[in-house]
């Protein structure tokens, strides 16, 4: 089989979750070329680990422009194919179906390949979008410093496909708190400082000034404060700029007038995204979320009806366990118990969320501890061993009714 594809990287210092990237990218066996890591200014053993698992390395520089360096990386392959990642990106990927999926690609000359990236924090995904990272090196390259996106090299338009889950998606799980959060948010800033000026200049399109300004407030607003992207967000919706970089603006600016505590300022902003074509989804999301911050549990509740799979302007979809999360708390709140436990249990033994165990006995009460095993057993995906030792825990701390669930799963009816 001749290789296919390469995966392409940058990177500074990732000793820490280099080795993990490519142990996933052995995965794709043959189809592979060798990866190729440009590296812009490591001091610890990031060359090293990248050249013991076979990848190319170059020594490379960094100048404050993510684009740069990410073209420079594509520019080492030599396939037909790139496909780029990051020190803290995991593939997940049935490398039979990529295959197909690249050869189909190919026969109908596409450009480029759409995969779903998952961002996992704390072991749950919170939201998924979709990402052009896969694609052809002679037809596309990287543009922006900051938040970069893959453009056409002839100024055209792109011919891309999405790509079947199971084939390939990604999870990115580097996203923690501490100093490594602080020294990005400072880089980030500055390099959407550099983005924003060069898009001000004389005769420049107002739709990349938008974007500039949209991702410089992403990246002043990184970490969680929220408060720090509201003046660009807010320039960017005051340019009659066709593009869903404004409508994402409006929606990132009702998401931080919800987060720093401002619900009722978020209002303005709903009504401009149920004008202008939001997903009515992601509408009724973050109308619960203000519900909730301002304390009408009822009206959150009511938000939440029908609502799943909120998708942003730029595509990302929201993770389900949030929703249900919002969900179940508002039901808890206004008494409608049976319809909290079902999250709950969707919750923990679904999607793995931990802390609610205590939430749910008191919730669940003197009913047979077996009836409550029963339904954690049929929504199991994979969490049930952490559900238990919840349990175990709660019992052990003099909980009667969490212990006959624990031991109603450890003995003869086991999950």
């Amino acid at each position: 089989m001749r290789p296919l594809i390469t995966p392409v990287m940058i990177a500074r210092d990732e000793q820490r979750f280099l080795p993990g990237a490519l142990q996933s990218l052995s995965l794709l066996g043959p189809m592979a070329a060798p990866a190729c890591l440009y590296d812009t200014g490591s001091v610890d053993a990031t060359m090293n680990i990248a050249r013991s698992a076979g990848a190319t390395v170059r020594v490379g520089y960094w100048d404050d422009d993510f684009a740069r360096a990410r073209n420079e990386a594509v520019a080492m392959s030599g396939t037909s194919w790139v496909l780029s990642l990051d020190a803290d990106e995991r593939v997940v990927v049935r490398p039979a179906l990529l295959h197909a999926a690249l050869l189909a690609a190919e026969r109908q000359d596409l450009d480029a390949l759409v995969f779903e990236l998952d961002d996992v924090r704390d072991g749950q995904v919170v939201n998924t979008a979709p990402m052009i990272r896969i694609f052809r090196p002679a037809r596309a390259c990287f543009r922006n410093r900051i938040h970069e996106i893959v453009v056409p090299r002839d100024g055209g338009t792109l011919r891309v496909r999405a790509i079947p889950r199971e084939a390939l998606h990604v999870r990115h799980v580097g996203y923690e708190p501490g100093e490594a959060m602080t020294r990005r948010h400072r880089r980030n800033t500055r390099i959407g400082d550099l983005e924003v000026e060069a898009a001000r200049g004389q005769g420049a399109d107002a739709r990349l000034l938008v974007e500039a300004l949209v991702n410089r407030g992403r990246s002043r607003s990184l970490g969680g404060d929220w408060a720090a992207g509201t003046p660009d967000w807010l320039e960017a919706r005051s340019y009659a700029a066709d593009t869903t970089f404004r409508l994402y603006a409006a929606e990132l600016l009702a998401r931080a007038h919800i987060e720093i505590g401002r619900p009722s300022e978020a209002v303005p902003f709903l009504q401009a995204m149920q004008r202008e074509g939001s997903d009515a989804n992601l509408v009724a999301w973050l109308t619960a979320q203000a519900f909730t911050a301002a304390g009408r549990a009822q009206q959150a509740l009511d938000a939440l009806q029908g609502v799943s799979a909120p998708v942003s302007a730029l595509g990302e979809r929201h993770g389900l366990a949030p929703l249900l999360q919002a969900r179940m708390l508002a039901a808890a709140e206004v008494g409608e118990t049976a319809r909290a436990i079902d999250d709950a249990v969707e919750l923990m033994a679904g999607h793995g969320v931990k802390g609610f165990a205590r939430l749910l006995t008191l919730m669940w009460g003197d009913r047979p501890a077996e009836e409550l095993t029963a339904r954690l057993r049929a929504a199991d995906r994979g969490h049930l061993d952490q559900v238990v030792t919840e349990f175990e825990r709660l019992a052990g701390e003099g909980d009667k009714r969490a212990d006959a669930v624990w031991r109603c799963a450890t003995g003869e009816q086991a999950l």
